[in-house]
């Protein structure tokens, strides 16, 4: 190699490099805001997901005095929901700044989780009419969009949701489709949500990759409803 040719491959080489790191320092992850009521190691988890910051820039509603940006978000969890909470966000009564964060969340179309785990009302049963009056409210915000999840399933649905293919090889997969009576899912990770999608096209039987995880309440759910899930 000449001297001239030397320069030039010094030079791609430097440009290559830089242009790595540019693209690198670029952010395009999406914007996740947790809502909680007081801090606690397991809202604290969700902030520190390897799994959740591959997709996600994590905000914590409470550390920024609740000067937070729901507008500029794309996703929101929300950890302690009270049944005053309830009552307040499907009453549209928001007087309280948790409540408002939240309300405005499900006002802009925001995909807003709640922790099933957390949500006081779910102690209590639906027997009595009081009981029944406040399920009525907490089923009428998951028709306005408020998805209530378990701890164990919380990342992957929260990934699932918005991690489809965009050119990273780690996380990206195709969207799930309809092939004949079979349901082809090619996630990394297989939730009874995907469960639940396969049984509404009327598929017997979910597709997915070999090396791919099924979730417990998946396998629960397919065994209930009599659906096949076959490792191709």
């Amino acid at each position: 190699m000449d001297y001239n040719e030397m320069v030039q491959e010094i030079v791609s080489r430097v440009a290559a490099y830089l242009e790595k790191d540019l693209a690198e320092g670029e952010d395009n992850r999406k914007k996740l805001i947790i809502l909680t009521h007081e801090h606690g190691d397991i809202c604290h988890k969700g902030l520190e997901s390897p799994k959740i910051n591959e997709c996600f820039k994590t905000e914590c509603a409470l550390l920024s005095d609740f000067q937070c940006d729901v507008s500029s978000c794309d996703a929101m969890v929300l950890y302690g929901l009270s049944n005053s909470d309830i009552a307040r966000l499907a009453s549209g009564v928001c007087d309280t700044v948790y409540t408002r964060i939240a309300s405005k969340a499900l006002l802009l179309g925001k995909k807003v989780w709640a922790v099933k785990e957390e949500i006081e009302l779910l102690q209590y049963c639906s027997d009595q009419p009081y009981g029944k009056m406040m399920y009525d409210k907490l089923n009428l915000l998951t028709d306005m969009g408020l998805t209530i999840c378990s701890y164990e399933e919380l990342e992957d649905s929260i990934v699932n949701t918005f991690c489809y293919c965009e050119g990273n090889t780690e996380t990206c997969y195709e969207k799930p489709k309809k092939q004949g009576g079979d349901y082809v899912c090619a996630k990394r990770v297989v939730t009874e949500k995907d469960l639940v999608a396969a049984r509404s096209e009327g598929a017997s039987r979910l597709l997915t990759g070999e090396k791919a995880i099924i979730t417990d309440l998946a396998r629960e759910f397919a065994k209930e409803h009599g659906i096949e899930i076959v490792k191709t």
